[in-house]
């Protein structure tokens, strides 16, 4: 049974794929290998999906974030690695925040 799981489709038609953290921590694949995985087959990670289960495993926000800047930079380079970069930094402060809600009964 495969990690990997169809999240979605994006609005210009490319599969969405979840499971990305799932493949880090239960094989130990580094990201890099799944980003370009992901690149060569025109495929887009769940980002919600990996920093969700990446937070829920005990990663912190700021390891999170670290994780993605690094292998992003690495594969797509600096401009495109901001992209990426600023949407992991909304996705975690919404995780946050409902955890938070959570937490307070709200």
């Amino acid at each position: 049974m495969s990690l990997l799981k169809i999240s979605g489709e994006s609005k210009d038609g490319k599969m969405v794929l979840g499971g990305f953290f799932a493949l880090r921590s239960t094989h130990g694949i580094p990201l890099e290998e799944m980003l370009m995985f992901a690149r060569d087959n025109d495929i887009l990670i769940d980002w919600e999906d990996f920093i969700q289960s990446a937070i829920s495993e005990g990663m912190s926000p700021r390891g999170v974030a670290s994780t993605i800047d690094a292998a992003s930079t690495e594969i797509f380079g600096i401009h495109h690695a901001r992209e990426i970069k600023r949407r992991a930094r909304h996705i975690i402060i919404d995780v946050l925040e409902k955890r938070k809600a959570m937490k307070h009964g709200q």
